[in-house]
């Protein structure tokens, strides 16, 4: 009986995980693979030693605790079990129980580590809709499981998105053709739906997206889209009562805005998504947004801008103008807390010749959005370029966790411009803070090309990240050619040791 169990149990069935655990480890991505080569060097030295210990086969002068042989080797049939001592049984058994632990314990490990990095998916690409690029993130949770991604056609190319057969790059994208198409998933990203365009009635750009949880007569909350208004310089709103499924007509609400902001180098949404945050006027929360200026183009500073509402978008107040900051957005810590996180632009006149990269800029607001405080710039970050590059923000945990993604470069000469040749839009790394941002670690996402980015809770494990890239195997575009979705597992990312 011993000698079968031996023979049968323990030489194919445990040499055949430990086998399954080293085929496991090589197959994933390149990126992954850098992210767990030290614990595949672990695993390879504990499945040598739990092998080791496995007697495979022994003679009938050995006993169980004899020479190990060749695991082709078939062992005697000399009923040894009832000759050697009991306590060699019981290290037998203990053995193989510390082998079966072992590799039980590494196949959890490559279980968690698998679901941190799931299969990228193409969610929009050059050429859909019949324009030529496809630019700009937007993510949202909107109930259940489902998930709406939002991005920008555009009919011109240039500004990160290079094609080798279509129309030259546009320097003037002003009067330009674009619109703002989304897509639905109802699987929290596993699946999309199909291609459709947000009804505008007008030309529009910079989409920023938010969800408002459901009420007494709004059984399944609204979805807001905001836009900028390419013609007039207005800002749209554009509102779904069915998450998506159906949209209303676009509403002006400029009206709520300073004038000088309503030019068309004023303020723009800032891509991405709003949060909700508590608030003293209404029991299902205040929405916040963000926004930017582009008033750079005329050699004045650039603001990044805040505005909130406290009955479900109706009504609109600006409320925060942080300056110098860029590019914006923001993630609820809990309770009153909010953090904003900025492209952050140099002075004008010190843009022209920079002498370093610019650092990444923090704010603080600890009244649900009313007021903002300019915290340390996050000198470690920089942007990968001196253009920058648009980062997104999730706080998960009540705030315990915060997420950052963004593009780590490097850029072929930093302190330069972007261009095709010398980008540092690549390389997406998620950092991670646990006391609100003044401390982070990171980890790498997806190596090439990664330009801007959103990011949305899915579970209270992962998270779902949209970002710009190349379009695998399309040799007819370089830079921003298609906005792939991930899944990611924190837990499984950032351990708690």
């Amino acid at each position: 009986l011993y000698h079968d169990i031996a023979d049968w149990e323990f030489k194919r069935k445990t040499s055949s995980c430990p086998a399954a655990a080293v085929a496991w480890f090589t197959l994933p991505s390149a990126d992954m693979a850098r992210r767990v080569s030290t614990s595949t060097s672990a695993v390879s030295v504990l499945i040598a030693w739990c092998s080791c210990s496995l007697p495979t086969g022994t003679t009938a002068n050995e006993g169980i605790s004899g020479s190990l042989v060749s695991a082709h080797a078939k062992p005697s049939r000399t009923p040894t079990l009832f000759l050697d001592p009991p306590l060699r049984f019981f290290r037998f058994l203990t053995q193989c129980l510390g082998c079966f632990i072992v590799v039980c314990l590494f196949c959890h490990v490559g279980t968690l580590i698998r679901e941190s990095s799931q299969q990228q998916q193409v969610v929009f690409k050059h050429g859909d809709g019949g324009l030529w690029c496809a630019r700009q993130a937007g993510l949202v949770k909107a109930g259940g499981q489902r998930v709406l991604a939002f991005t920008e056609l555009w009919n011109y190319t240039g500004n990160f998105c290079f094609l080798k057969t279509g129309p030259p790059p546009e320097i003037n994208d002003y009067g330009l053709f674009q619109e703002v198409a989304y897509r639905i998933s109802d699987d929290n990203g596993a699946t999309w739906g199909p291609l459709k365009l947000l009804p505008t009635q007008t030309v529009v750009w910079n989409p920023q997206v938010v969800y408002f949880p459901p009420g007494p007569t709004d059984p399944n909350g609204t979805v807001l889209v905001h836009v900028k208004d390419k013609v007039t310089g207005g800002i749209l709103q554009v509102a779904s009562s069915d998450r998506g499924d159906t949209w209303g007509a676009a509403v002006n609400i400029s009206s709520f805005f300073p004038r000088n902001l309503l030019a068309l180098d004023g303020l723009r949404p800032s891509y991405g998504h709003g949060i909700v945050v508590p608030s003293a006027f209404n029991r299902r929360g205040r929405l916040l947004m963000t926004g930017y200026d582009r008033f750079f183009r005329g050699g004045g500073n650039t603001s990044c801008h805040v505005y909130t509402s406290d009955d479900g978008g109706l009504t609109w107040n600006l409320t925060a103008s942080i300056p110098r900051a860029f590019e914006c957005q923001v993630s609820s810590m809990g309770g009153h807390d909010v953090y904003l996180n900025a492209r952050h632009m140099r002075d004008p006149s010190a843009k022209a010749a920079p002498a370093t990269p610019v650092p990444r800029l923090q704010a603080s607001s600890h009244h649900d959005g009313a007021n903002f405080t300019l915290n340390a710039s996050m000198g470690w970050l920089y942007d990968p370029d001196q253009n920058g590059v648009y980062g997104s923000t999730v706080a998960m945990s009540g705030g315990s966790q915060l997420f950052f993604v963004i593009a780590a470069g490097p850029a072929t000469s930093p302190l330069q411009p972007m261009s095709e040749t010398n980008s540092g839009r690549n390389n997406l790394v998620l950092h991670r803070s646990v006391n609100g941002g003044r401390t982070w670690d990171a980890r790498v996402i997806a190596g090439g090309v990664a330009g801007y980015n959103d990011m949305v809770q899915l579970s209270n494990d992962t998270l779902g990240i949209m970002w710009e890239t190349e379009a695998e195997g399309d040799t007819t575009c370089s830079g921003a050619c298609a906005l792939v979705f991930l899944e990611v597992n924190v837990s499984a990312l950032f351990p708690v040791l």
